[in-house]
């Protein structure tokens, strides 16, 4: 699928803003400067800075034109889940409860697939010795499943499409937000084993291609009592727990 011009420009100045040549709250290029400096419509590049808008780079004022984002531009960071089980026991699994393709046009059109491509909705439950820890429902493209393969082989989905269709997810650009949740919904109660009303953190994240398409949208429930996250900042090298 070939890259919309858009998308190539909004990475271009994504990476532009990203490399501090910009100072917070500085103006931004205008849209005739684009125009000239990419040699597309007004439509295009309105286009690519709307995205920018979205992502928090840029803000757009009415009369006055385009600047850098104040509260965008940070020292970027590394998120990673801490698993505070790991070491606690060597019997941590993973299991595929269900894989089967769907049919929803609301999915459909939340991870912007192309007329006639469908998708998968992949099941999975990780455990630490008998204790369910996580449950965790993905989308992903068609495409990127096998057909001729057991459901079991994709307990890890990163790992699969990396094997199979030589692209790694990881490198791919992806958002998450995470909350807490009480009590808990009824099917993760369920599987996470909770009695009474619970808590339960919800995670769900994107991973998207630069044009537009969601390679997998992740819904996650954790066990409270099993969350940890890392944050890493990647200029400094500063961690921070919480």
């Amino acid at each position: 699928m070939k890259t919309p011009k858009y998308a190539l420009i909004k990475e271009d100045l994504r990476r532009e803003i990203e490399s501090k040549k910009f100072e917070n709250g500085q103006r931004f290029y205008s849209e005739s400067e684009l125009i000239e400096r990419y040699g597309v419509s007004s439509i295009t590049i309105v286009r690519a800075l709307r995205e920018l808008v979205n992502m928090g780079y840029l803000v757009r004022s009415q009369g006055k034109g385009t600047f850098v984002s104040r509260t965008r531009k940070r020292r970027l960071v590394e998120l990673t889940d801490m698993e505070p089980w790991e070491g606690a026991t060597n019997a941590e699994t993973v299991r595929v409860v269900s894989m089967e393709p769907g049919d929803d046009p609301e999915v459909r059109k939340m991870m912007h697939l192309a007329p006639g491509e469908g998708y998968h909705k992949i099941v999975r439950v990780r455990s630490s010795g008998d204790v369910p820890v996580v449950l965790q429902r993905s989308y992903i493209p068609s495409r990127l499943v096998r057909g001729d393969l057991d459901p079991s082989e994709y307990v890890s989905v990163y790992s699969r499409v990396r094997e199979d269709f030589n692209i790694s997810l990881n490198d791919e650009q992806a958002t998450e937000v995470d909350d807490v949740v009480f009590p808990a919904p009824p099917e993760a109660a369920e599987v996470l084993g909770y009695t009474e009303p619970t808590p339960v953190v919800r995670e769900h994240k994107q991973t998207v291609l630069a044009t537009g398409e969601v390679v997998e949208d992740a819904l996650s429930y954790l066990r409270w009592d099993y969350f940890r996250l890392g944050f890493t900042s990647l200029d400094r090298g500063n961690t921070l727990r919480g």
